[in-house]
C-alpha cells in the first residue's frame, strides 16, 4: 500500500520527462519480471519432467524373455475411471484391442545404478531402439503402453498398483504391453523421458495384427 501511495506522489511531484523515466522503468520491471516468472515456470515444469524418469538413468536391463501374447481382455487397472479427474471418455473407457496394436510379454530384470532408486514399472514404456527426439524432454509418438505389470516376490508373481512406492533397487518383472510392431526391429525400454538398458530384438507380432495392417 505504502509502495502504491509513493508511487502516486511521484508521478505528481515529477516533471513530464521524470513521470516518462518513471513509467518506463515501471514496464520493465513487469515486463522483465513476467518473462522471469515464465522462464523459471518452464525450467521447474521441465526439470521436473527429468527429475520423473531419472531414478532409472544409466540403469541395465537382463532380458529372460520376450513373446507375442493376445490381446488381453477387458481395461487395464491402471486406466482413468468415470468420476476421475483424469478421465478421457472415448479414450479411457476404450477396449486395448486396437488394430495394429500388437501385445507382448516381457520378462526383465532391472537393475538402477543407485540401489535405493525409488520406481514403478506401470511408468515404464517400450519405444523404438533407434529412436531419437529433438530434445531430452520430447515424447516418442510410438510409445508403447503397459497393460499389467507384475513383479517377481517370494518365488511368485505378484501385481503392481499404480501407486506402489514400495519398489526400489533391483528388480524382476512382467510386463504386459501394447506397442505399433511396423517396421520396428528391435525396442529400448523408456520410464516417462529416460531411456535406458540395452536394444533388444522385437518378436513378429501374432498373425492377428499382421493381418490388420
Amino acid at each position: 500500500m505504502n509502495f502504491l501511495l509513493n508511487l502516486f506522489a511521484w508521478l505528481i511531484i515529477l516533471p513530464w520527462w521524470g513521470k516518462l523515466v518513471l513509467v518506463g522503468g515501471l514496464a520493465v520491471v513487469i515486463v522483465g519480471g513476467a518473462w522471469w516468472i515464465k522462464y523459471q515456470f518452464h525450467k521447474i515444469t521441465e526439470d521436473a519432467v527429468r527429475n520423473a524418469g531419472s531414478a532409472l538413468a544409466g540403469a541395465t536391463v537382463e532380458l529372460h524373455s520376450i513373446r507375442p501374447v493376445p490381446a488381453p481382455k477387458g481395461p487395464s487397472q491402471y486406466d482413468a475411471k468415470p468420476g476421475d479427474e483424469d478421465f478421457c471418455e472415448g479414450i479411457d473407457d476404450e477396449e486395448w484391442d486396437e488394430p495394429g496394436v500388437a501385445f507382448y510379454e516381457l520378462d526383465a530384470t532391472i537393475t538402477p545404478v543407485d540401489p535405493e532408486a525409488v520406481w514403478n514399472p506401470t511408468s515404464l514404456g517400450p519405444v523404438p531402439a533407434d529412436w531419437k527426439g529433438d530434445s531430452d524432454i520430447d515424447v516418442c509418438e510410438n510409445t508403447g503402453a503397459v497393460h499389467t505389470a507384475h513383479v517377481y516376490r517370494g518365488g511368485g508373481w505378484i501385481p503392481v498398483a499404480e501407486d506402489d512406492v514400495d519398489l526400489s533397487g533391483k528388480q524382476r518383472i512382467r510386463l504386459l504391453f501394447g506397442f505399433q510392431p511396423d517396421g520396428v526391429q528391435a525396442i529400448k525400454l523408456r520410464m516417462v523421458v529416460t531411456t535406458f538398458g540395452d536394444a533388444f530384438r522385437l518378436p513378429a507380432p501374432l498373425p492377428r495384427v499382421v493381418a490388420a495392417r
